[in-house]
Formats: structure tokens, C-alpha cells, sequence
């Protein structure tokens, strides 16, 4: 069937789409992308390839059918540029970065929009469900779904709803995931409920001959829970502590180390729960990161708060950037009293893995006795909160679990005694997805 676009930008007889990074499929790659059924899931652990076969997927699909609508989503739109995106424009078709711009098969790429148009007319365009008005009224031929297990059932079904582009026998989804509890709703879906219209592959990081000795060594040294999903790609419940491979007689030292460092500061908010703020050191070539320094303190102001981070500022040790909780009103306090923050990037689930993972290959240390001030109050157990509490981020460590419902672990921590513990899930994903550029008052205005 024609449409508008291939009237518009007919396949023209330069376009070539083979040159493209060459891409050789692992045979569970293969039978994804070979699949014609109308819903379809890779299950993959940690690079097991289910982020490229998703894209190579999509890449061929644009090609393939000119005109075509692809959406592609995740659950957070603000982690795209470096992940999915990334991955299409560098990965699969060729770009030197996600800024280059160069054309080849994209005729055109509205980087605000996220959008791609290729010179046969056919469109890619990239959304979170974080917005999800934006896509009430889309019409698309077929969606692509990253990091499927963040999202909701409902997500999935509304996603559905907009398939109605009549350029392919049938609509179809694709999506990739890390396995997660065998509760989870794609798990009923995929794995103990199929239908004939339903398709997935199962795979772990051992299957990808491309890693390398070093990188599988530090697999390896993961263990537990994790490892049995990160690793060995199965769809496991949580239960007990989550950072079971916090090991204090390695992990906390007396001091930073020495070496090329940057410096910057993660905040989480409080009230009668503490306020956070924590000094990191990163060391770019090894990849390790120290907590040096912290303010952990309950039932004070955001004035006193500010004042207390002004005071307890290493003058020797400038830090690069912050990054901080999204609570507007604070942040623009703290920006008026000469305090530029980072919005933080805020998927737990995510969040907790990369964690997990630096402190497993020891990549995080915390230097012992970081508190500036003690909070006495803390200790107290016959005030508003009606417990002893933890007096820094490392005494969080111990009481960080899993949340149950009943007998059943979910993939959620317990929200109690976790705001140094909400901190440090923001450092680690401020390095992992390069966050650290220094904010400016322009960019305060998306506050």
C-alpha cells in the first residue's frame, strides 16, 4: 500500500543501506529478528545483545518498508540519548557520535524531537511513557520497546492501541529486557501464558563470544541474586539485603586514593528524614569512586541545608557538578544561595544493578568516618519517626532489603532509611550515563 511519505521521498537508486557497520547476529539475535509473530521479547542478561538486536530490527524494518512509522520507547525519556538512541545511530547505522548529524540513509534528525525521517520516507521516533500525552494520538506501524521490564502492563497496551499504520500484514512489537521476577507481568506473558501471536528468546552474558576474558572475570565476581539475573539471565525474586557484597574490610579505607580525580556532590532531600549531601571522588581510569565526605542530617530546613553544604565545602577540592533530587522548590533555593544542581536520573531498578555491579567489581569505596556533624537525633527512638535510624550512607548499607508482599519478593527496595542510599544511585548513574557538565542558569529553567 502507498502513502504520503513514499510519494514524498521515493526509494531512490543511490541509497545504500548496506553501508552500515556490519553487524554478524548471535544465532538467539537471529531467530528474534527472523520472527514474524506479532509480539515479540529478548530476554537477555547483561550484554547478551538484546539492546543491538532490537535496533538492527528496527534499522531493517525502516529499510524494508518505506513510509513506515516506528516508535521507539522507553519508560524514561531522559535516559534515551545515551542508551537507545546511541545505539541506532552509532551502533547501527554509522555515526561517529549522537551529535555528528551526518546523513548517509537519514535524510533528516530533529534532535529535540528525537525524530529520524530516511530519504524512502519512512519515520523513527523516539518517546518515554514518562510522557505518555505525547503519544495519545500517534499512528505507527510498529514499536520498539527497550528496557521492557521497566515498564507497566498498562504501558504495554496503550503502546498497542496505536499500531494502526497499514503497512505491514500485521503490526508488530518488539521489545528487549533484563529478566526480572518471575512474578513480573511480561514473564506471565512471554514465558508461562504464550500464544500463538507471542515469541521470546532467553539468553545470558556467556553467549556473547565478544566480551572478553577481563570483562567475564568481573562477572563472575558477582554473586547471588544479581548475578542470577544480570549474569545468568534468569528470572529470579529478590530477598534480604540488596548490597549483599558490601564487604567492610575491603570496602571502607582510611582515605582516598591517590591519582587523577574529578570531584562532585549528590543531594537528597529530607525533612524528618535526613538531608544528603555527599562528596564523591571518580578516578576516570579505573573506574572507581570513593565517598569522602557527607552531610547526613535530619529535621532541618533547606536554608540550614544550604548552609551546611557552604560550610563543609572542601575549598581544596572544587567539585565539578552536582546532581540532586528533583524537588523544584529546593533546587531553586539552593541555586539562588550559588548552589547549580543535575537533575538525577532516577530509575531504582536500573539504578540498584549499576550499583550493585561497581560495588561487586570493587568500584566503590567509602571512606570511614565521612559524617561532618552527627545527628544525634537520629539515634533517638522516642521522636516523630518512632526509631533508631542510621547515622551516614554506610549504616544504611546493612538495612538496605528487598520490599515482600506476603511470601513474594518485589523488585522494589523498602522505602525506609534510604536517602544516602538514593544519593549513591545517583552518583553512580551521574558516571555511567556522563552527567558531569557543569549546570547553568539556563538549564535551571526546566526546573
Amino acid at each position: 500500500m502507498s502513502s504520503f511519505f513514499q510519494y514524498r521521498y521515493p526509494q531512490a537508486v543511490a541509497l545504500t543501506p548496506l553501508m552500515k557497520p556490519y553487524f554478524d547476529a548471535l544465532p538467539k539475535q537471529q531467530l528474534f529478528m527472523d520472527s514474524e509473530k506479532a509480539e515479540n521479547l529478548y530476554s537477555g542478561a547483561v550484554r547478551a545483545g538484546k539492546s543491538r538486536a532490537l535496533m538492527e530490527k528496527l534499522y531493517q524494518t525502516a529499510v524494508e518498508y518505506p513510509g513506515i512509522r516506528c516508535g521507539v520507547f522507553r519508560k524514561v525519556r531522559s535516559t534515551l540519548a545515551e542508551t537507545t538512541l546511541r545505539t541506532l545511530l552509532v551502533d547501527v547505522i554509522g555515526w561517529g557520535s549522537v551529535e555528528n548529524e551526518e546523513s548517509g540513509i537519514v535524510k533528516t534528525y530533529r534532535k529535540s524531537d528525537m525524530k529520524l525521517i530516511f530519504y524512502n520516507g519512512s519515520e523513527i521516533i523516539f518517546f518515554g511513557m514518562d510522557k505518555e500525552t505525547k503519544i495519545g494520538s500517534l499512528e505507527l506501524g510498529a514499536a520498539f520497546l527497550d528496557e521492557v521490564h521497566e515498564f507497566e502492563e498498562g504501558d504495554w497496551n496503550m503502546i498497542q492501541t496505536r499500531l494502526s499504520q497499514p503497512l505491514l500484514e500485521k503490526p508488530q512489537m518488539w521489545s528487549a529486557c533484563n529478566p526480572a521476577s518471575p512474578t513480573h507481568w511480561l514473564y506471565e506473558k512471554f514465558f508461562r501464558s504464550p500464544t500463538e501471536e507471542t515469541f521470546s528468546v532467553a539468553t545470558n552474558s556467556y553467549e556473547n563470544p565478544y566480551l572478553g576474558d577481563e570483562y567475564i572475570a568481573r562477572l563472575n565476581r558477582m554473586s547471588g541474586i544479581m548475578k542470577r539475573r544480570l549474569v545468568d539471565g534468569e528470572w529470579v525474586g529478590y530477598a534480604g539485603v540488596i548490597y549483599n557484597c558490601f564487604d567492610p574490610d575491603k570496602h571502607l579505607i582510611d582515605e582516598p586514593f591517590e591519582g587523577e580525580h574529578i570531584n562532585f556532590r549528590c543531594l537528597d532531600f529530607g525533612g524528618l528524614n535526613p538531608y544528603v549531601c555527599q562528596w564523591w571522588r571518580y578516578y576516570p581510569e579505573t573506574k572507581r569512586m570513593v565517598l569522602f565526605r557527607e552531610i547526613y542530617f535530619s529535621d532541618i530546613s533547606i536554608e540550614d541545608f544550604c548552609r551546611m553544604i557552604h560550610e563543609h565545602q572542601p575549598k581544596e577540592e572544587p567539585v565539578n557538578f552536582t546532581v540532586s533530587d528533583h524537588d523544584a522548590s529546593d533546587r531553586i533555593f539552593l541555586a539562588k544561595h550559588g548552589i547549580l544542581t543535575l537533575s538525577a536520573l532516577k530509575d531504582v531498578r536500573k539504578g540498584v544493578q549499576d550499583t550493585y555491579e561497581k560495588i561487586a567489581n570493587d568500584e566503590i569505596y567509602f571512606v570511614k568516618d565521612t559524617v561532618v556533624e552527627p545527628d544525634w537525633k537520629l539515634k533517638d527512638d522516642s521522636g516523630a519517626i518512632k526509631r533508631k535510624r542510621p547515622q551516614s550512607t554506610v549504616e544504611e548499607l546493612s538495612g538496605y532489603e528487598w520490599a515482600t508482599s506476603g511470601d513474594t519478593a518485589k523488585d522494589q527496595p523498602v522505602k525506609r532509611d534510604d536517602h544516602g542510599m538514593d544519593a549513591m544511585r545517583y552518583a553512580v548513574e551521574a558516571i555511567i550515563h556522563g552527567q558531569n557538565k557543569k549546570p547553568t542558569w539556563s538549564y535551571l529553567r526546566g526546573v
